[in-house]
């Protein structure tokens, strides 16, 4: 379902990140793997995410807290 939403959202020009692998990166992530990422494989999948969540809703203001 993910990749299907995904697919529209990119032909609608709704979003415009790379987002080819998001979908099997996420299902290894959620439904566990036994493979060993870089960490920098494992950031630029959360990079995206945030790229396309930005491109969604582009006048929101997001401040991260951490207690």
């Amino acid at each position: 379902m993910l990749d299907e939403l995904l697919k529209s959202a990119k032909e609608q020009n709704l979003i415009s990140s790379e987002i080819e692998y998001l979908s099997r990166m996420r299902n290894m992530f959620a439904h566990g793997s036994d493979a060993v990422l870089n960490p920098s494989m494992f950031l630029t999948s959360f990079e995206i995410v945030t790229d396309i969540i930005r491109e969604l809703y582009p006048n929101q203001q997001v401040q991260l807290s951490f207690s």
